[in-house]
């Protein structure tokens, strides 16, 4: 999920079902730098991992889904 704060900011939130794997976070750092170069230097990219195990629903809000599902 993303969401866009006050101000100039963007918080991705990573949805994990599962324990957190080491990997997740290069993952995460990867995609942070990604969006970091596709907005203006001004604007804080912010993102972390959230474990949310079945059958618990994620709870969207106003953020915006970006991306659905990745297997690690």
């Amino acid at each position: 999920m993303c969401r866009v704060g006050p101000g100039l900011s963007i918080h991705i939130e990573y949805i994990v079902d599962g324990e957190i794997q080491s990997g997740m976070s290069e993952s995460l750092a990867l995609v942070e730098a990604n969006v970091l170069a596709d907005v203006r230097a001004n604007v804080a990219v912010t993102s972390s991992l959230v474990r949310l195990d079945a059958p618990a629903s994620v709870q969207v809000g106003e953020a915006l889904l970006v991306y659905l599902r990745k297997e690690f």
